[in-house]
């Protein structure tokens, strides 16, 4: 058995700010390690030019992830 808590379990403890979902670009995440929960708007979508600025860098300067990103060869 894993240790993720339930779904319901979880929106009990952190209801969402409004009754219907949000769709993107809003985003909740929750980190386990130390036990957070965000939510945010990301302003100007994932297509947003600085946001693609910065994943270019990130997979520029992290050979791992970016090994890790790639799509395999057909």
């Amino acid at each position: 058995m894993g240790s993720t808590a339930k779904p319901s379990t979880i929106r009990k403890i952190f209801p969402a700010p409004s009754d219907s979902p949000q769709v993107a670009p809003h985003f909740c995440q929750f980190d386990p390690l130390v036990q957070t929960y965000k939510t945010g708007y990301l302003r100007g979508g994932n297509r947003n030019p600085i946001q693609r600025a910065e994943r270019w860098w990130v997979l520029h300067t992290n050979p791992g992830l970016r090994a890790a990103v790639e799509k395999p060869d057909r």
